[in-house]
């Protein structure tokens, strides 16, 4: 289920398992499926979604380092003279933070805040999308399918 932000530029796709499905999509994620949740948009749907806020920390050092950058983080081989004179430089640290509120007047994600606007005309009769078990959701870029946050809420009862 996609929602559009004003602009139309971003969205927030709702990724709803079916009951006891979460791993499956989450696996099919890990395999580069991200691309295919992101297509389409449902016509018609009465979105049922909780209010959530979710933060979380990362630590990024190892996945950096395993994503072909360890170098920067040797104290012996880390080469960072393009940034600063000084000598003996590494990176010690990476850390990672992620906010975002989801509430009936919008997101907020980071600093940024997004507004979601309706029509005022009469709409068809709308399909009921409830969302009352555990989910996945992407903020991402709408025309270059690109991922801002990916999340997954495992209890959306509170």
């Amino acid at each position: 289920m996609r929602i559009d932000y004003a602009g139309r530029d971003l969205a927030m796709t709702v990724v709803l398992p079916d009951e006891g499905r979460l791993e499956d999509v989450e696996a099919l994620l890990a395999d580069g499926g991200l691309a295919g949740l992101l297509e389409g948009r449902p016509e018609g749907v009465q979105l049922e979604l909780p209010r959530w806020t979710f933060r979380t920390q990362a630590r990024l050092k190892d996945a950096l380092a395993a994503l072909g950058m360890p170098t920067a983080f040797d104290r012996e081989e880390a080469d960072l003279t393009a940034m600063s004179e000084e000598e003996g430089l590494h990176v010690a640290a990476v850390l990672h933070e992620v906010f975002v509120t989801v509430d009936e007047e919008g997101t907020e994600a980071a600093a940024a805040t997004a507004v979601v606007v309706t029509t005022e005309s009469m709409p068809p009769p709308l399909t009921p999308f409830v969302v009352d078990r555990p989910f996945l959701f992407v903020v991402h870029d709408v025309r270059r399918g690109v991922p801002l946050f990916l999340g997954r809420l495992a209890d959306p009862r509170g």
